[in-house]
């Protein structure tokens, strides 16, 4: 495994860890050993997003760039579904917007786009603070 395929796997553990308890078999995730896309987030009739990593970003960075491309991909498989096409639910504002994927304090975390108010960290949703 190249170092960019450790830092791949290790930047959308968060995400799949969040996506895993609030929207169980919604997708499936499927890993590329190597190249473009990373990884394939598909959804039941195989139609579905690719997951990057461009060379060079690493840790926080790494962790906020593919939270974003997974978060893409969820939310045009609830569409998809016939679901509500917001993922994650911001608790503050149900049924009216998704949390954004942000850079804090060195963390990604999801955060109310409206009041800019933390809600926890990527990896951290659904689990009691």
């Amino acid at each position: 495994m190249t170092s960019v395929e450790a830092e791949f796997d290790r930047a959308v553990a968060p995400a799949l860890a969040d996506l895993g308890r609030t929207h169980p078999g919604l997708v499936r995730f499927v890993r590329v050993d190597e190249g473009h896309p990373r990884a394939w987030v598909l959804n039941p009739d195989d139609t579905g997003m690719g997951l990057t990593l461009d060379d060079g970003r690493t840790g926080t960075d790494a962790v906020h760039w593919v939270t974003e491309q997974l978060q893409e991909a969820v939310i045009e498989a609830l569409w998809g579904a016939g679901k509500s096409a917001v993922w994650p639910v911001c608790p503050l504002h149900p049924n009216g917007h998704p949390l954004s994927a942000v850079v804090a304090q060195a963390h990604v975390v999801w955060q109310c786009p409206v009041v800019k108010e933390r809600v926890c960290e990527v990896g951290a949703l659904g689990i009691d603070e």
